[in-house]
């Protein structure tokens, strides 16, 4: 009899220790993926509109303060819709150009050559009005919706020099600029945010994301 109340009392105290474990197994479960969770939404940054809108007019505010641009150049899809939003909150008409960015592998980048200045980075062909550059007396703001690598941006610097511009008379802008291409050397003058990779979404989809 005592035996089998001490087998009772071993089983239940295995099931008691058993029960305790798994309990605990559960909760560092818990707290591993919901700190698991809150490394990926820092990681993965997300900017809705209220945020563009925000970047927007701090943008404005900053190049006000140190630039008055005579043109604007944007060179991507997004970086236009930046410029449009730009444009807009400005008392005065700025006349806006746009280039072309398509990738590399891309053959519809070749057939800008006629009417665009090609230059090139790893991924990328990027096709500059060759009106623009026709342009190189006067105040340039060169505004994009990011700056990842700054190798375009660092690339369409040294056109605008190579035609004429005189470096002081062109502003380079973005409203996010990551922390690679500020080590780099070859971020934007004004900028709103960095972040310390690409791993950001605007409302627009991801920052590396079509006409990028």
């Amino acid at each position: 009899m005592g035996c089998r109340r001490f087998a009772t009392d071993f089983k239940m105290a295995y099931l008691n220790v058993l029960s305790l474990v798994l309990g605990i197994a559960g909760l560092m479960g818990t707290l591993y993926f919901g700190m698991k969770s809150i490394y990926l939404q820092r990681k993965i940054r997300r900017f809705e509109w209220d945020d563009v809108e925000i970047g927007v007019k701090h943008l404005n505010k900053e190049i006000s303060r140190r630039f008055v641009p005579e043109l604007i150049l944007t060179i991507s899809a997004p970086g236009a819709i930046v410029t449009n939003l730009f444009v807009t909150h400005r008392s005065e008409i700025t006349p806006v150009y746009v280039g072309i960015t398509l990738h590399k592998e891309d053959p519809r980048s070749l057939s800008f050559t006629t009417d665009h200045h090609i230059i090139t980075t790893s991924k990328w062909r990027i096709a500059v009005p060759n009106a623009l550059l026709r342009h190189k007396e006067k105040r340039l703001l060169v505004l994009d919706g990011s700056v990842i690598t700054g190798d375009a941006m660092d690339n369409l610097l040294k056109l605008l020099v190579v035609n004429g511009f005189d470096r002081n008379n062109v502003m380079t802008a973005s409203l996010i600029a990551t922390d690679v291409a500020l080590r780099a050397g070859k971020g934007p003058d004004v900028y709103w945010r960095n972040v310390p990779d690409c791993e950001v979404y605007m409302p627009w989809g991801h920052l590396i994301g079509p006409g990028y």
